[in-house]
């Protein structure tokens, strides 16, 4: 595909409305979840490792232990989300 019609599909993406770019995203997700591995990335990822450039592969999966330790950071005054709100108006 030419960079032009990957930059106007791009475009296209942007004129979306935030719930559809959302939709796309997933459904884009789901397809790349699904497809092949390229071999080359495989065989680089190899040689950084040889190379000692790179320890380990990481991990491609969401740290699960660590989103559980999150906690939500305690800030003093008007809630963000009110001031969002009031600003819009």
């Amino acid at each position: 595909m030419s960079d032009a019609a990957v930059d106007e599909i791009l475009e296209q993406i942007k004129a979306l409305p935030a719930a559809e770019q959302s939709r796309l995203r997933v459904l884009l997700e789901r397809i790349l979840a699904q497809a092949p591995v390229d071999s080359s990335a495989v065989e680089l990822d190899r040689k950084l490792i040889e190379a000692g450039l790179m320890s380990h592969l990481p991990d491609a999966s969401p740290d699960r232990v660590q989103f559980g330790r999150w906690r939500p950071i305690h800030v003093e005054g008007v809630p963000v989300s009110r001031t969002i709100i009031e600003e819009r108006r």
